[in-house]
């Protein structure tokens, strides 16, 4: 059981630095291409779209990598972030629901809880 919950740590790590990679990335496309065109309103709308995209998809992307650290500590609040944040993730089929369900079931079970105690 221990092994599981390090493994659902690092995945958790892996996809949120992946997660931010792809945020950074995505917002230095949509703020680059306003700044390529030129166009000063284009620049302006690019700025603040990237911006706030960025923000909104940097937000999920960092709760899972806080909450991979957190697995890796054992850290009770961990346990249940994980369990939230994979509840919301079932609906991303194929690999949202796949992963959730395997985070879900394994941290769900009477054997998990007793390494997640408070000390």
């Amino acid at each position: 059981m221990r092994e599981q919950i390090k493994i659902i740590g690092w995945l958790h790590i892996i996809l949120g630095g992946l997660g931010l990679a792809l945020t950074a990335l995505l917002v230095a496309v949509i703020i680059g291409g306003g700044l390529l065109s030129g166009d000063a309103t284009a620049i302006t709308v690019t700025s603040i779209t990237g911006g706030v995209l960025g923000a909104l998809l940097a937000l999920p992307t960092t709760l899972t990598l806080i909450t991979g650290l957190g697995l890796l500590r054992f850290r009770p609040w961990a346990r249940v972030l994980a369990i939230i944040l994979n509840l919301l993730g079932l609906p991303l089929f194929p690999w949202g629901t796949i992963i959730g369900l395997y985070v879900i079931l394994v941290l769900l079970q009477s054997e998990a809880a007793p390494f997640f105690t408070a000390s």
